[in-house]
């Protein structure tokens, strides 16, 4: 078991390196980083969150994600604003450009997943797709801590 643990570790990174960052400059995104990237989809997918959730999230300090925040706002496409029903809460919204940038990213990586997996048979994508959304489940449940504070937007 150690063995196929160790394998499947390294085929992550393996993955991780072709698909995230190395390539990410070169394929998409504008002037975003790839943390950038990954938070700005976070905070797209809740339309509205307080900081501290979005840290919690993104696996970092909430002083980690509000410098990336920072970044994300001068950079046009995420915005603060304070929670409506407490204000000493800040949330994090997307911004007007945000939406365009994460469907470009899309469009980009799903025509290479696409171009790589052409003559795959459909049984075997089926099969990566649910080990992956088992693996994704899994790590989910071990790294993060309970993500509800009682905080909504």
């Amino acid at each position: 078991m150690h063995n196929e643990i160790h394998r499947l570790y390294s085929l992550l990174q393996e993955l991780s390196w072709e698909f995230g960052s190395s390539s990410f400059d070169t394929v998409c995104c504008g002037s975003l980083t790839y943390m950038e990237f990954m938070t700005l989809k976070r905070i797209h997918s809740h339309r509205e969150i307080p900081v501290l959730n979005l840290a919690e999230e993104m696996g970092m300090t909430k002083g980690g994600v509000s410098k990336v925040v920072d970044r994300l706002e001068r950079k046009g496409y995420a915005a603060r604003v304070k929670n409506r029903s407490d204000g000493r809460v800040c949330c994090v919204v997307p911004a007007q450009g945000a939406e365009t940038v994460l469907e470009q990213a899309a469009e980009q990586y799903t025509r290479i997943l696409h171009r790589a997996l052409d003559h795959a048979d459909p049984g075997d994508i089926t099969a990566a797709l649910k080990a992956l959304e088992f693996l994704s489940q899994a790590l989910r449940s071990s790294n993060r801590k309970e993500q509800s504070h009682g905080r909504t937007c």
